[in-house]
């Protein structure tokens, strides 16, 4: 890791970013006034797609910051993306989930609601939840220090989910039952796209297999040991992202 790598990082809007300077809106200023931040000091800053620049602090305040770009590079997107199909559960385990498939290095993330989903949300209480987890996005990838910021969305029905999946050149859905490993699957050259599919607490009911199934999603078994859901996702996606040699 180089020593730029442990620089603070931040985010800003595309069009702050020039090739001599980066401005600094808003909450991302105050974050630099909390750590004390002071002019001619180093920073990193992203566009969230995929521009990073390395910049020397000008002027500082809450309202606002400017620094000099002394270099900057951009890294494409990656040459297979994940998406990853997430059941809603209950409690905080979609913000967990999400907040650790954005450090892994998962590239679009897509919250549904399934038949054994405990939570059953009005549009109101949706678009709250959907808001939470765009900001536990972002979080999470200033922490990891990503150049792209993965969209986030949601919450769709089953039915909306299968649709975008078989728009999707391979997608797998982890099911017990399933007579393929996820071995065996990533023994073929991977596509442009991969997609994920993981049911929330309980798994999927069986029209959902079938939905899914009907959508071109194979399905995939994890082991002999039942994984929870946060935890199927995780592993999942650990184990493709290293197979794609984006992650180890």
């Amino acid at each position: 890791m180089s020593s730029t790598e442990h620089l603070p990082y931040f985010f800003t809007d595309p069009e702050l970013i020039t090739d001599t300077r980066v401005e600094i809106p808003g909450t991302e200023a105050r974050h630099l006034s909390v750590r004390r931040a002071a002019p001619g000091d180093l920073i990193r800053v992203s566009d969230g797609a995929g521009t990073v620049v390395e910049a020397r602090l000008e002027a500082i305040s809450d309202g606002g910051a400017s620094a000099q770009v002394l270099r900057r590079s951009f890294e494409p997107s990656a040459a297979t993306t994940v998406t990853v199909f997430q059941g809603l559960a209950k409690s905080g385990k979609v913000d967990w989930v999400i907040e650790k498939l954005v450090e892994l290095g998962v590239d679009d993330i897509v919250v549904f609601s399934a038949g054994r989903s405990v939570p059953v949300w009005d549009d109101a209480k949706r678009q709250r939840a959907l808001d939470r987890w765009r900001r536990v996005a972002v979080a999470a990838s200033k922490q990891s220090h990503r150049p792209r910021i993965p969209p986030v969305r949601g919450v769709l029905s089953s039915a909306q989910a299968a649709d975008e999946a078989a728009e999707l050149p391979l997608v797998v859905v982890a099911d017990p039952g399933a007579s393929q490993n996820l071995r065996q699957v990533l023994t073929e050259h991977p596509p442009e796209q991969l997609g994920v599919i993981v049911g929330p607490e309980g798994g999927l009911d069986p029209k959902e297999l079938d939905l899914f199934h009907s959508a071109g999603a194979r399905p995939v078994g994890l082991g002999p040991q039942l994984l929870r859901t946060e935890t199927a996702a995780l592993a999942i996606c650990s184990v493709l992202l290293f197979q794609l040699g984006r992650l180890g």
